[in-house]
């Protein structure tokens, strides 16, 4: 593998953010208020990745696959970048899917959990970016910095409450940025995560992980989703890694004093202890993927943790069919994968012996 000694050196599955919502819920205790997905009802979605109904994660699944094509530098077909532009509102914001791209945008319902949204207006942003519509990219990161909490947080939502998910993904997308603000919006959403870093006393397994609000268990969801925010961004920025890491540093009453190398401690100790395998914070005795996969991602921007890296990526590679496959191969699981193979030196064409290029733009709507 890739990485080398210097001394010093996606319940959830297919996409991260698909079905936010309804976690969050599961998180703070509460039921799940949320809508059904409407059916798709485009006639043509022809260049969409992905063959299932795109009403929760059609703009995600999209931009995550556009954004693994680029960083393995394999093309991009013009149908696929054209689809998420069609997809955007005249505001930048995204939903997550529009069957009549031709109709106004919705506004945002808290009561359904319908309308732009924060975690596909990010990915998004940052899809658009790579594929060198700048402008485009900008309009959405300014929608996102916008739609800030004052808390310093984002919600998936404009109008409801803050969440480390969604704070993860905006931060990435704001890393990625440059407009006037973006340092003190960015200082913001950092101070906002710090509230929500399991402290240096809590049980080791919780330790130093991210709950999605205040007063919710730490879960692995927030926990990677918050690391991509704090360390970098989409695709990961590829670097040397340390094979182990700096220390969490911990204030006398047991605040945590650097959040980012916390939050990766975490991720870290999740990955050692389970043989490469982060597990499921939803189905004990399962392992999430996406989670593994987003806290690589995480660990290769902050430049640390490669004997953590190497075991998941081991582990990713062993059991990449179980991750990309479900009722047909998902598109946001794939792009995750490409994004893996660019970050730690794996062919993205023989990943656990997929082909995981191939594979995608097989899933292309035509």
């Amino acid at each position: 593998m890739r990485h080398v000694t210097s001394s010093p050196r996606h319940c959830i599955g297919a996409s991260f953010a698909s079905g936010a919502v309804a976690l969050a819920a599961v998180f703070t205790g509460g039921s799940p208020a949320v809508a059904a997905p409407m059916a798709a009802t485009a006639t043509n979605d022809a260049g969409l990745f992905g063959s299932q109904d795109p009403s929760f994660d059609g703009v995600f699944r999209q931009s995550m696959a556009i954004l693994g094509l680029i960083a393995t530098e394999a093309s991009v077909p013009t149908s696929a970048v054209d689809w998420l532009l069609d997809q955007q509102c005249p505001d930048g914001s995204f939903v997550s899917y529009r069957a009549e791209p031709s109709q106004p945008c919705p506004a945002a319902d808290p009561s359904t959990f319908t309308g732009p949204d924060t975690n596909s207006t990010a990915v998004a942003a940052l899809a658009l970016a790579a594929s060198n519509n700048t402008s485009a990219s900008r309009t959405a990161i300014r929608w996102l910095a916008d739609t800030q909490n004052e808390d310093g947080g984002w919600p998936y939502l404009a109008g409801t409450a803050s969440d480390s998910s969604s704070t993860g993904l905006a931060l990435a997308a704001m890393r990625g940025a440059d407009i006037p603000r973006a340092r003190a919006t960015k200082q913001a959403a950092f101070a906002f995560l710090h509230t929500l870093v399991a402290t240096c006393t809590a049980p080791i397994s919780d330790r130093f992980g991210l709950s999605y609000q205040a007063g919710a268990n730490v879960d692995a969801f927030s926990s990677t989703q918050g690391l991509l925010g704090l360390s970098g961004t989409l695709p990961a920025r590829t670097k040397e890694q340390r094979r182990g890491g700096p220390m969490a540093k911990c204030a006398p009453d047991g605040e945590v004093l650097n959040d980012r190398i916390a939050v990766a401690r975490w991720s870290m100790h999740q990955i050692n202890a389970n043989n490469g395998g982060i597990p499921s914070s939803f189905s004990p005795g399962e392992t999430d993927w996406n989670s593994t996969a987003i806290a690589v991602l995480g660990l290769v921007n902050n430049g640390f943790g490669g004997n953590a890296t190497d075991l998941a990526v081991g582990a990713l590679q062993a059991n990449v069919t179980e991750y990309i496959s479900g009722d047909g191969d998902r598109a946001a699981a794939l792009g995750t994968t490409l994004l893996v193979t660019a970050a730690t030196g794996e062919n993205p064409r023989s990943f656990g012996g997929v082909n995981l290029v191939k594979r995608l733009k097989d899933t292309l709507q035509r």
